[in-house]
């Protein structure tokens, strides 16, 4: 009965540009149009032999940095980072998303890159506005290699 389980939901290894990862069939081709839905669905699954091996083996000529991100979101269709991850990151995360043909993943990336970028514009705006309002002016001066920055009054 064992066996029958793990035919049903094998264990595709995947390696992703030289480090591996591990999942469950199901969760690679939960995402319908997918790259795995279409790489492993059909054809595939009926030329290997289950009985012999019901572990599988892909590789995928990808960055793998980006590769946890894309297996936690077929996993649970949220997109999970802190603020640590960079707007670069987001970037490269987006374009790993269209590669694997996850349309949900990518609007997720893409709108909170448009939710940092509208923080930034917000910040600068009230930096803008600061600084209008400030009646002060800021000096730098130089002192044994040492700079000091002051606010002094208009004149």
């Amino acid at each position: 009965m064992a066996s029958s389980t793990c035919i049903e939901d094998p264990i595709v290894i995947l390696d992703v540009g030289g480090q591996i990862f591990r999942s469950k069939l199901r969760t690679l081709t939960s995402t319908s149009d997918s790259y795995f839905e279409r790489a492993l669905k059909g054809d595939w699954i009926e030329s290997r032999s289950l009985k012999e091996d019901p572990n599988f083996s892909l590789f995928v000529d990808r960055d793998p940095q980006c590769f946890p991100f894309i297996l936690s979101y077929l996993r649970s269709g949220k997109l999970y980072f802190t603020e640590e991850v960079s707007s670069i990151q987001l970037c490269q995360l987006a374009d790993e998303a269209r590669f694997y043909m996850l349309d949900g993943l990518n609007d997720l990336v893409n709108e909170e890159l448009e939710r940092r970028e509208l923080k930034l514009k917000q910040e600068r705006a009230r930096e803008e506005a600061d600084q209008a309002t400030d009646p002060t002016e800021v000096v730098n001066t130089w002192t044994a290699g040492f700079c000091t920055t002051i606010r002094r009054p208009l004149s």
